[in-house]
This record gives structure tokens, sequence and C-alpha cells, in this order.
């Protein structure tokens, strides 16, 4: 303005220009122009901010592919969840934040339900097992055999005990 310029100014982020700092002006430093002419400029707004989509209850592909396009950077972690194996549980920040771009989003990706171990059960009487085994989770099928046991407990049992497996597996009692 001090030269005889009219100014007309315009915002955007700038990555590597600091907020209120001129990043391009039009037209160039150094150019002839008429007074009373009008000089454009470009006033960072600070670094280029995004907003955060929405990654829970999708596929990690899809989430993977979400964050990218977005321009932020994907964290992935694995945790025990009820939900399906691969898909998004959490993320951090939420969905709908705005931050700067390249930011890192921790997804919490679901690597199915906490394993259990079965408990032995042989030797019991068929009512306990079956109990505590439905207690623990599982379902319960019993399967009748001929054995030196008493009438009515059981004999084996699979998955034999230990073995750890999903909460809800099927244990076959041989009884």
């Amino acid at each position: 303005q001090g030269a005889g310029l009219n100014v007309r100014s315009k915002s955007g982020p700038n990555g590597s220009v600091p907020r209120g700092s001129v990043f391009v002006q039009s037209p160039e430093a150094g150019d002839r122009i008429a007074k009373e002419s009008t000089v454009t400029i470009w006033v960072s707004t600070g670094k280029p901010q995004v907003l955060v989509p929405d990654l829970k209850g999708h596929p990690l592909t899809d989430a993977i592919a979400s964050i990218t396009a977005a321009g932020l950077n994907p964290r992935i972690f694995y945790v025990h969840s009820t939900a399906p194996e691969n898909t998004v549980v959490a993320q951090v920040p939420a969905a709908g934040d705005r931050v700067l771009k390249g930011t890192r989003v921790r997804i919490n990706v679901s690597k199915g339900p906490r394993p259990v171990a079965v408990p032995s059960v042989v030797d019991q009487p068929y009512a306990n097992a079956a109990g505590a085994l439905q207690g623990a989770g599982f379902t319960v099928t019993r399967v009748d055999v001929d054995s030196d046991k008493p009438k009515g407990v059981v004999v084996t049992q699979e998955p034999s005990a230990g073995t750890e497996v999903a909460k809800g597996t099927q244990v076959t009692l041989s009884v």
C-alpha cells in the first residue's frame, strides 16, 4: 500500500510457511505494474488440517484406505474383542476431529475373543462337568460310550484340558 498499490488478501494452509506469513504474491516481486494496480497476497493459515474419518466397525483394509486418502498415517494395534477379526474397534484421534495432515491415527483392530483354557472335567459326573463348562462359556455335547468307569462319569473330553480356545467353543464329553 505504501508503494501506491491495492492489496487483496487471501489465506490458505501452507506446511512450510508459519501462520500469518505471506507465501505467494501475484504479480511476483520485481514485476513492474502501474500505480493503483492490485497485488494479491496469500497468507498462511499454518499447516494443512484434515478431518479424521470414522473407522469404527470397518474392515482394516478399508480403514487404511480412508486414513491414507485423508493424508493421515495409520498406526495399527491388534486387541482381543468380541468384534469379528480384522474389524476396527476403536481409534484415536476420534472421528470428526480436525488434525494436522500427516498425524498418526491409532487404529485398534480386533483379533477375535481372548482364548480361554478348557478346564479338566474327566472323572466328574456329567451334570457337574457340563455345568462347569457351560459356566465357563463353552457349549457341551454328550456322547455315551462303553467304559469300565461308573455310569454317568466323564471318560474323555475334546478339546483336552488346558487347550486354549475361544469362548463358545463346543466341548465334547464322552460319558
